[in-house]
């Protein structure tokens, strides 16, 4: 396996553990709908969209460098194509990019904004 695609599997192995750590829209809503009613909720609401707004930065850098990362990938794939050993590690990691697509709720072969 060359440098690169080793690369492209240990950021994958690192955004797969972070997104797995990340509650749910589900998750908090549900809390959110126990524990609060009224302008309470409006404004922890209020609250959450401020203290959360880096991170939905950050999420949204990671989708566009999963994007990346994907048609690297799959460029990589053409390039050895004719490579035995190249293509079930490029598999493998094109299965785990699906997953984390699937995950933070992107489609695949999604185009950069």
């Amino acid at each position: 396996m060359d440098k690169h695609a080793a690369e492209i599997i240990e950021t994958l192995s690192f955004l797969k553990e972070y997104v797995e750590k990340l509650p749910t829209r589900e998750d908090v809503r549900e809390i959110i709908h126990e524990e609060l009613t009224g302008s309470a909720r409006d404004t922890i609401r209020q609250v959450i969209r401020e203290e959360t707004a880096d991170m939905r930065e950050d999420i949204r850098y990671i989708r566009q460098e999963v994007i990346v990362l994907r048609r690297d990938v799959e460029e990589l794939k053409e390039r050895v194509r004719s490579h035995d050993g190249f293509a079930k590690d490029i598999d493998h990691a094109l299965e785990r990019i699906r997953r984390i697509e699937q995950h933070i709720g992107i489609t695949p072969h999604a185009k950069l904004a």
